[in-house]
């Protein structure tokens, strides 16, 4: 047992063992832990503002943003957090700092994550959050058989 040190995890003592990523999620997943009571750690790629957005005053980075997400034994998110990310400072780098932001998702399903607005200002970064979290759901899905281990 060891302390798991992730901000999402808020310092519980939880057991993991790594998963080896499919490999069908390969360019999509970034790494896949499994909790001792049954939930997943995903680390997951999503397409920003730093890959679909750009102009001559906030160019791209090239680079998309990486979330982690802690999904429920049973489906639900239960927490979230950027790991990296090279989006506009002061819009979806701003964003992806602020804590209430990742709150909206959390006990969202696959069936109704997408409900959450984007957010005003940063919506290619909301939609890079949301095509993370939809290539964790898949790969949660995958793993567990339908979400019912």
């Amino acid at each position: 047992m060891f302390l798991l040190t992730l901000p999402m995890t808020k310092r519980l003592r939880l057991t993991t063992e790594t998963v080896e990523i499919p490999e069908e999620f390969a360019t999509k997943i970034a790494s896949i832990l499994v909790t001792n009571n049954g939930d997943y750690i995903i680390e997951a790629y999503g397409d920003g503002y730093g890959i679909k957005g750009g102009n001559k005053y906030h160019p791209a980075s090239g680079k998309q943003i990486v979330v982690m997400f802690c999904i429920s034994s049973t489906g639900e998110i239960i927490d979230s957090i950027c790991t990296f990310e090279e989006e506009t400072p002061d819009f979806g780098g701003k964003l992806l700092k602020d804590h209430s932001f990742y709150e909206a998702y959390e006990g969202k399903t696959q069936d109704n994550y997408s409900d959450v607005p984007n957010a005003s200002g940063a919506t290619l970064t909301s939609k890079g959050y949301k095509d993370a979290l939809k290539k964790a759901f898949e790969v949660f899905e995958n793993l567990t058989e339908g979400g019912n281990q």
